[in-house]
């Protein structure tokens, strides 16, 4: 499935069995492992998704981010880390 360049903000796309969100014009980081985990992702600041997937395991960069990935990046942020 080709990506329109142009799309609106939390609309949220399947490719290849994993799920991307556009973000106005944009993406925003990281690849959902479904469409729940890509729905919870849309409630959590941009730096954090940024942080979680630049910080993928060595060897597992393209490994789709789960809901626990989500929640542990989430409780990292409430204890200041």
């Amino acid at each position: 499935m080709a990506l329109p360049e142009s799309t609106p903000a939390g609309r949220i796309y399947e490719v290849v069995g994993e799920y991307v969100i556009a973000d106005g014009g944009g993406w925003l980081p990281g690849c959902y492992a479904d469409r729940p985990t890509a729905e919870l992702a849309l409630t959590m600041d941009y730096d954090t998704l940024r942080r979680l997937n630049d910080n993928r395991p060595k060897g597992d960069q393209y490994a789709p981010i789960t809901v626990e990935d989500l929640r542990t990046a989430s409780a990292e942020d409430e204890q200041g880390g």
